[in-house]
């Protein structure tokens, strides 16, 4: 931040602190793709499709403030961490919370003071650790807001302009964005898993999973609205937003990408079965990346334990087979999508953990640089992340929609199929109509808001 001209520093504390970001439905930014491109006339030759200058202004005016928003909260994080006597992380879900103390303590009775002092050194090393990865997030934020900020600022001429050279370095922007935090989500992993193996002790500051969802949601946000400009630049009729699109579709390719990993991994993959017969009718306007992503990560977890009940009863048993049922709740206007594993299930614990940012069953978390062994491709992995999961119910909650599991300790019938014990991964997508705050780019403004389920 030091190395930020003044004007963009005093801009970037301003709106670090601004409470009016705008809230965003789907369809509002659906909508966008119906905007016709501004300095457009007459007679002139038409550009080719692609988002107008209202558009690009209204999304880099979004981004901008959200990437201050998001830079405070890596200064208030560093802050915790340097400059308070201890550090702990607590969940806030109704589970009994993990305290973990991050700095020095007095010697306790019957400690050594060599293992003291090792203790001490430890906890150093893994502060240190800490603040390299939130100063690293920090100059990322700060970097991209400037970049930001200078096409903003000056009376916007590249937005006035607007000409084919104007967009291709606004479409390039959003990309530079986009890229720049990619690896934000690993980062964050890394210093709560960091924070995790320390030892359990009271502390007297917390860095609560309440902060990191949030910052996690917006990071999710941030990217979205690069994603859905990047993708009216290029032609896309909804942006970043799949309009109208059969939910089919997204099913089975989920489902084969899947199956794939689970046999590059396993060496076999159980079958999977859809019990209906019309899927062909649902129709969803949905983030399909998002959407692709969820339903990936509960086949993924669903054929592993399945694949894992089948390595427990003998080898020369196959894994059982995954079902999936789709329908429609007209009541609350979603789409549901249940899969039915009949793996090894999930105990109560296992249920509170599930959608723990970071936390993983898995005995070893996946490394890149371990796993490529070869110039062949590196597999993707199907377990050890700890992301997976917690990143799919933000994104379905994001969305209007929400995502959970349940244990069925007995033997079901559905749709006069007989299925055993396992668990049952339900997501539910909205299908609601409503324009939450604002419609068409803000060419037409709402003053109340509809539902605030389904915006970001």
């Amino acid at each position: 931040m030091n190395k930020l001209a003044s004007s963009v520093k005093k801009s970037l504390i301003e709106k670090s602190f601004a409470t009016n970001k705008n809230k965003w439905s789907l369809k509002s930014l659906a909508a966008m793709s119906q905007q016709v491109p501004s300095n457009e006339t007459a007679g002139s030759i038409p550009r080719k499709p692609g988002p107008s200058s209202l558009v690009a202004d209204t999304l880099l005016s979004e981004i901008n403030l959200r990437l201050a928003v998001q830079h405070r909260k890596c200064v208030d994080m560093i802050d915790q961490v340097s400059g308070k006597s201890a550090l702990t992380l607590q969940s806030s879900s109704t589970a009994r919370p993990k305290k973990i103390r991050a700095v020095n303590q007095p010697v306790h009775q019957g400690s050594s003071m060599k293992e003291w002092m090792d203790r001490s050194e430890k906890l150093e090393k893994v502060k240190d650790a800490i603040l390299r990865s939130l100063n690293n997030l920090e100059r990322v934020h700060a970097d991209t807001f400037s970049i930001t900020e200078h096409l903003l600022s000056n009376d916007k001429p590249t937005l006035k302009r607007f000409s084919r050279a104007d967009q291709s370095l606004l479409a390039a922007t959003f990309e530079q964005v986009r890229c720049r935090h990619a690896s934000t989500v690993e980062n964050i992993a890394d210093i709560v898993i960091l924070m995790r193996g320390l030892d359990n002790s009271d502390g007297d500051m917390q860095l609560d999973d309440k902060l990191i969802d949030t910052f996690l949601r917006d990071r999710l946000g941030i990217q979205l609205l690069c994603d859905h400009y990047v993708g009216l630049s290029k032609g896309k009729p909804g942006g970043g937003i799949s309009i109208n699109c059969k939910f089919e579709d997204v099913l089975i390719d989920a489902m084969l990408e899947a199956k794939h990993i689970c046999d590059a991994n396993y060496g076999v993959a159980p079958e999977v079965h859809i019990l209906n017969d019309n899927l062909d009718e649902y129709e969803i306007t949905l983030i399909r990346p998002w959407v692709h992503h969820i339903l990936c990560e509960l086949f993924k977890n669903g054929m592993t334990a399945s694949v894992q009940k089948a390595s427990y009863e003998g080898k020369s048993a196959m894994p059982l087979d995954l079902f999936i049922r789709i329908r429609q709740n007209d009541e609350a206007k979603t789409l549901v999508c249940e899969i039915l594993d009949q793996g090894i299930g999930i105990d109560e614990k296992g249920l509170e953990r599930a959608f723990l940012f970071a936390d993983s069953s898995a005995q070893h978390r996946w490394d890149r640089i371990d796993e490529q062994q070869s110039y062949a491709m590196v597999r993707q992995p199907i377990t050890s992340l700890g992301v997976g999961l917690s990143l799919s119910q933000m994104m379905a909650q994001i969305s209007g929609g929400s995502l959970k599991l349940e244990y069925r300790k007995q033997e079901i019938e559905l749709l006069n199929v007989k299925i055993s014990t396992g668990c049952t991964s339900t997501l539910e997508l909205s299908m609601r109509d409503e324009i939450t705050s604002r419609e068409m780019c803000g060419s037409e403004r709402k003053d109340k808001e509809v539902d605030s389920r389904g915006a970001f």
